[in-house]
């Protein structure tokens, strides 16, 4: 070049280098700023920057040299290429300044790697968005058609070029520097677009594992994240992207065994099956891709990885979006069972994902991701997924029902019972209905349990998975159900917004009734349609949800479940010990469990009947007047269910609650009497002292005229025939 054979033969280079500075560049700029500037200015400048560039490093300069007119020439030159039209390749000057570029680099004083990142960027928005060569050789001559297509060639040579010379070494920081640059390029909506972003990454990646030698530098750190972006290209729309995106992950893969000192993986044999033209052998060729790829992973880049590939599932191509999909589960199958320790932290980038995950294919990605790593850690999963505090929003229910379904859904189940039996007992001191000033707030914990619960419940499968555990589970929920009565929300969990699953629509929503809510779905999957809408039409779930009703609630959906196999000697064992529990709400709910219970003959059956019958006797002087008047209904009740012996007993201890003293000592000293000769004395002395009394027994005896047991209507029609004699 002419300014650089006059330099290096005719002057010292303390002043060839003054020369540069002061004369040769000055003048190269006055001239263009005095000029008329066209292309043909532009690439003279230009020219001229690029010998002044290549003289510079011919002679070599000196240690104190400082180029000062480095940073105002690239700027000319950019500004040069950012004016070139981006619909056509018109001239050389996109060409010429890339070039300028590579060789004014190199040049003292070094830029920053930010600068050179800046550099990069405006070479990528110059080159990547032109249309492709088949759009510009339309309606254009041959030679200018050919002139075109090797300018552009050109154009990404020297690209590719400048990317691996800017910085002096190839180091893991440009690396990922670069690549991040490229990523956006890689994501692009355009076709051609990510093909020449290919081009370019697919040299820088080769050069960089040319030059890796050694392990010095462990880029396992971002082998994770890059192959989460170029997996899902290799079913790229384009066959050239498909064979550079898998020309990629071989380097990195190459890159990866050098570090880890495994061998090197082969994945030229899927080349040829890259060319099918159909989406799903494309896609079943990027799952064994991906299968390869995923054993050379190790745990510390499941972030990077996961993060990049749920990025690619946002994918303007569905085709792409699914092959992200696909490459998530099968690097979750295959290497899920090592990563306990990061379950917590994939189950976040999980579902941080989740709101723009809006088709349905992709949240079913997700869902079964969650799905897979349950399958291999079921508490971690648990335990994770119970962080998410209330409000449960549509995602969160939509996520548990998918792992009620799983195989695993039993042992989550149990992990759930095992969490809500060992939650904190509060309602110790919260005594609603008893106690003023009391804590209002339902602790937070059980309440994301039981509803959690009830989600996982609602999807399994077969119901008799959960019939089984219902004597366990069952008085778990009666006593969530009691501890959340009358409670409110905690103020870190706020009111739930998704009313069509967790509350009735137009209503507000309370702890207790998202714990009944559970129950009810538990019950749905154990008892008959028919015993669940008696429960629903005599309003059951509305009476146990008002603290005023609440043991009528009880009472009713006690009486119902004695038709079915609910009630066991495991829950009643389970319930008796809760009659003298610190909490009213807790007594509460026992007496009135044990006064219906009372009607049913299993008690004598199982040995239980004289247990509970002291119990009751001792709940009749209860601090609650609840509790007291429940636990007298249960002595009441216990006509119906217990031998005509401990029914005189019962009489007895009944008495006083009426204010009978004279008709207790009658009773007390008549116990030879039969029980036809009993009730005919109580109802004489009731006809003779207490007629108001024996009006209110005949009221209610008339409601036992219709029973369905021919021997309670016997009874009753008897009964009522010694009130009128």
């Amino acid at each position: 070049m002419l300014i650089y054979s006059k330099i290096a033969l005719h002057a010292p280079k303390q002043q060839l280098l003054a020369r540069v500075e002061t004369d040769i560049v000055e003048n190269i700029l006055c001239q263009y700023r005095t000029s008329p500037q066209d292309t043909e200015l532009k690439l003279a400048l230009i020219q001229s920057v690029t010998e002044v560039s290549c003289a510079l490093q011919g002679v070599g300069t000196c240690e104190n040299f400082s180029f000062a007119s480095k940073r105002v020439l690239l700027e000319l030159v950019l500004d040069f290429m950012k004016q070139e039209p981006l619909d056509c390749v018109a001239s050389p000057v996109r060409y010429r300044a890339i070039l300028a570029v590579e060789h004014l680099s190199k040049i003292k004083p070094s830029l920053t790697q930010k600068e050179n990142c800046h550099l990069l960027q405006e070479c990528f928005r110059s080159l990547f968005p032109l249309p492709p060569l088949e759009q510009t050789k339309e309606g254009e001559a041959a030679d200018d058609a050919e002139h075109a297509e090797a300018l552009y060639t050109r154009s990404l040579e020297a690209l590719a070029r400048l990317m691996t010379s800017l910085e002096e070494e190839l180091t893991l920081s440009w690396l990922k520097e670069t690549f991040h640059l490229l990523e956006a390029w890689l994501r692009s909506g355009k076709e051609w677009e990510r093909e020449r972003a290919l081009y370019a990454c697919t040299h820088l990646l080769k050069t960089y594992t040319e030059r890796l030698e050694d392990a010095r530098e462990n880029s396992s750190e971002q082998f994770g994240s890059m192959i989460g972006v170029l997996g899902p290209l290799s079913c790229d729309s384009l066959a050239t992207s498909r064979q550079r995106a898998v020309d990629c992950i071989s380097c990195l893969l190459s890159t990866q065994g050098k570090v880890m000192h495994t061998r090197e993986v082969d994945l030229n044999h899927f080349c040829e099956e890259l060319m099918a033209a159909d989406v799903d052998s494309l896609l079943r060729t990027s799952s064994k891709i991906a299968k390869v790829a995923c054993k050379s992973f190790c745990s510390e880049q499941a972030r990077g990885f996961l993060k990049a590939v749920l990025g690619s599932m946002l994918s303007f191509s569905p085709t792409c979006a699914r092959a992200a999909g696909e490459w998530m589960l099968i690097f979750l199958k295959e290497c899920g069972r090592e990563m306990l320790l990061e379950v917590p932290e994939i189950l976040t980038i999980l579902y941080d994902h989740l709101p723009a995950a809006q088709q349905g294919t992709l949240k079913e990605f997700l869902f079964e991701a969650v799905s897979v790593l349950g399958c291999y850690h079921p508490e971690a999963v648990t335990n994770s997924l119970l962080q998410r505090h209330l409000p449960m929003d549509s995602d969160t229910v939509e996520l548990w029902r998918t792992l009620g379904r799983g195989i695993f859904a039993i042992e989550m189940l149990q992990l759930l019972m095992g969490k809500l039996e060992s939650a904190e007992d509060t309602p110790a001191r919260s005594n609603c209905l008893d106690e003023e000033g009391s804590d209002n707030l339902a602790a937070l914990e059980p309440l994301m349990v039981t509803c959690a619960l009830r989600e996982l419940v609602y999807s399994l499968e077969p119901r008799e998975s959960v019939s089984l555990l219902l004597p366990r589970l069952f008085p778990m929920l009666l006593k969530q159900i009691s501890n959340t009565l009358g409670k409110e929300l905690p103020s870190s969990a706020g009111r739930v917004e998704d009313e069509p699953v967790l509350v009735a629509s137009g209503e507000g929503s309370s702890p207790c009734r998202l714990s009944i809510k559970a129950l009810d779905t538990v019950l749905c999957k154990c008892i008959s349609e028919k015993c669940m809408g008696i429960l629903r039409k005599q309003n059951t779930w509305a009476f146990l949800e008002n603290p005023r009703t609440y043991h009528e609630g009880m009472c009713l959906l006690t009486s119902v479940l004695l038709q079915t196999d609910v009630v066991t000697v495991t829950t009643i064992r389970a319930v008796l010990p809760w009659l003298d529990s610190p909490s009213a709400n807790l007594r509460i709910m026992a007496a009135s469990f044990f006064a219906e219970l009372m009607k049913a003959p299993m008690l004598q059956k199982w040995k239980l009947l004289q247990p509970v019958r002291r119990a009751l006797v001792d709940k009749s002087l209860d601090a609650s007047s609840t509790v007291r008047r429940m636990a007298v209904r249960g002595l009441g009740n216990l006509a119906s269910g217990a031998p005509e012996k401990a029914c005189r007993s019962t009489f007895l201890l009944c008495t006083p609650f009426l204010g009978l003293q004279k008709l207790q000592t009658q009773v007390a000293l008549n116990t030879e009497k039969s029980a036809e000769e009993l009730q005919e004395a109580v109802c004489s002395h009731l006809a003779r002292d207490m007629p108001e009394l024996l009006q209110s027994v005949y009221d209610t005896l008339q409601t036992y005229f219709w029973s369905s047991c021919w021997g309670m209507r016997t009874a009753a029609i008897q009964l009522a025939g010694k009130r009128q004699s």
